[in-house]
């Protein structure tokens, strides 16, 4: 559990050694080599050591409140954290936050670098009352509703009017 729990904390996908078939030993193994690649990934090859931007976080929440009216960001205050304007427009893509974002608020709280504060970032606007509904009866209800009889005992449904033909 602890190679797994450290795997998650450096950002890798554990997946593949996640399982009880695996010893610590071997799961200590599997983790040091994932690791060993994605550090491969963010080293220039021309230039040997550690990759700055490998080293930056993205820890930001979004949090939608007021019935999907209003959206909020939080970064979080911690080392590394290097939230950009894209991130945040990014997640509210993912949300479905297209409409009544305020932009001014994103890039003063990315350039100010405004941690730990909860900021309006997106307001939809409010719902309208409408016009009450009504029930428009296209059926005389003045007639009687049944058919009038005929002297054969049936009934007369060719001259029965109780819907109006026509506008």
């Amino acid at each position: 559990m602890r190679e797994i729990r450290l795997g998650l904390e450096a950002g890798l996908d554990v997946t593949s050694y996640a399982k009880l078939i695996y010893s610590g030993t071997d799961m200590k193994e599997k983790r040091q080599n994932l690791l060993k690649e994605k550090t491969k990934k963010h080293m220039p090859a021309d230039k040997p050591g550690i990759d700055i931007k490998s080293l930056s976080k993205k820890e930001f929440s979004i949090f939608v409140e007021d019935n999907g009216n209003k959206a909020f960001a939080f970064i979080t205050l911690i080392p590394g954290n290097i939230v950009t304007e894209a991130d945040i427009y990014d997640a509210l893509k993912e949300r479905g936050i297209v409409i009544g974002i305020k932009a001014d608020a994103i890039s003063d709280m990315v350039k100010k670098r405004r941690m730990n504060e909860k900021i309006l970032i997106a307001e939809g606007t409010h719902a309208k009352n409408g016009k009450d509904g009504w029930f428009e009866f296209f059926v005389r209800l003045d007639l009687p509703r049944i058919p009038a009889p005929l002297p054969d005992g049936g009934v007369d449904y060719a001259n029965y009017r109780s819907f109006r033909n026509g506008g």
